[in-house]
């Protein structure tokens, strides 16, 4: 068993510390004064040769077939949409455009794979559109339409990488190797077209490739092995926030006010998207209770209670630690009695919270 599965603090922090490169990827893409598709080249190799050598120390045998090559192409597009875009619009509209695909991703599996979407799918997709709007409004007086409409596809290509990932026997880390040889191979024959190479130009160009891509990845994929979906995905939403900072502290570079209410209902649409899919029912009451705060005597209040729920899933509380959380708490009651159910169900500890004690 690896380290970062022993201890799920180190893989908190490797999660963070990819959410912080990868929000870089706005200031150092702005930061080189190379042609979109150059700097798309010597950015895959960079990062190809880095995630080679980690490959290479792990023993990891990269995997080629049909999947992982398509996902490759997925991930090589998304790379350099986002970077064209990058060019072309604010670093906020870049990144938080991309952050749709979430939304790209249900209706290519309604289209493709006919699975029907929930409410909370077509009420985020709603929500989202009307966010997209904004920016787009934005753009017609600031002249960032082709920027946002490419970070807007790079948000579909990105939905492939996703979607191609949820099937039995992905592998995600020989996907991004094949997507970043992709990228340097499409950049390749205009890797000799610059004559800048300055010192901050190849520092920047570094960066990029080797920090903000590479070793990304390799956080991203350690990390992943000590934390829950639900984690990695609440430290990834840090990268929207972060990016266009890092942007506005040296290039000065501010987004609109219509543009920041857009940002704010795309990325806050994805982020109930994602915990959405995330919640599930633990606990079902079964049948009808009287109000416990109205029952005198702690006798009835715990007959009133027992019984009334059951676990719905024991596996997913199975040698869990599970916080119950309340907004009143009498006597107890209740999370005894939830605590009991739980406890019975596998869950290894039960711990209880409640914001208020009546009196």
């Amino acid at each position: 068993m690896s380290e970062e599965k022993r201890s799920p603090g180190l893989g908190v922090g490797l999660m963070l510390v990819c959410a912080v490169l990868w929000s870089t990827a706005g200031l150092f893409i702005k930061s080189v004064p190379w042609n979109s598709m150059v700097l798309a080249g010597w950015r895959g190799l960079a990062a190809t040769l880095t995630l080679w050598l980690f490959m290479r120390k792990m023993h990891y045998r990269v995997r080629i077939d049909m999947r992982t090559v398509l996902i490759g192409l997925c991930v090589s597009g998304t790379s350099i949409l986002f970077l064209i875009a990058n060019r072309l619009t604010t670093a906020a509209n870049a990144i938080v455009l991309q952050f749709t695909a979430p939304v790209f991703l249900i209706f290519i599996m309604a289209i493709f794979f006919h699975e029907k979407p929930t409410r909370l799918d077509i009420a985020t997709c709603v929500v989202v559109l009307a966010g997209i709007v904004c920016f787009f409004v934005d753009s017609l007086t600031s002249g960032g339409g082709l920027g946002n409409l490419l970070a807007l596809l790079s948000g579909v290509t990105y939905a492939g990488v996703f979607m191609l990932n949820t099937f039995p026997g992905a592998d995600s880390l020989s996907s991004i190797l094949i997507g970043q040889i992709v990228s340097g191979v499409i950049g390749f024959p205009f890797l000799l077209q610059e004559r800048d190479f300055s010192g901050p130009v190849l520092g920047a160009v570094f960066m990029l490739g080797f920090f903000q891509l590479g070793l990304a990845y390799i956080f991203f994929s350690r990390g992943l092995e000590a934390v829950p979906p639900v984690t990695a995905s609440l430290t990834s939403g840090l990268e929207p926030v972060l990016n266009p900072v890092w942007v506005a502290i040296f290039y000065k570079e501010t987004i609109s006010p219509i543009a920041l209410v857009g940002a704010v209902i795309v990325v806050g649409a994805a982020a109930a998207l994602e915990l959405g899919d995330v919640a599930v029912e633990t606990l079902r009451k079964g049948r009808d209770t009287a109000v416990q705060s109205r029952l005198e005597g702690e006798a009835r209040r715990r007959a009133n209670v027992l019984g009334a729920y059951a676990a719905v899933e024991p596996e997913l509380v199975r040698d869990k630690r599970v916080l119950l959380v309340d907004d009143i708490i009498t006597t107890g009651s209740t999370f005894s009695e939830c605590a009991r159910v739980l406890r019975s169900a596998g869950a290894k500890e039960v711990l209880c919270a409640a914001l208020a004690r009546a009196r």
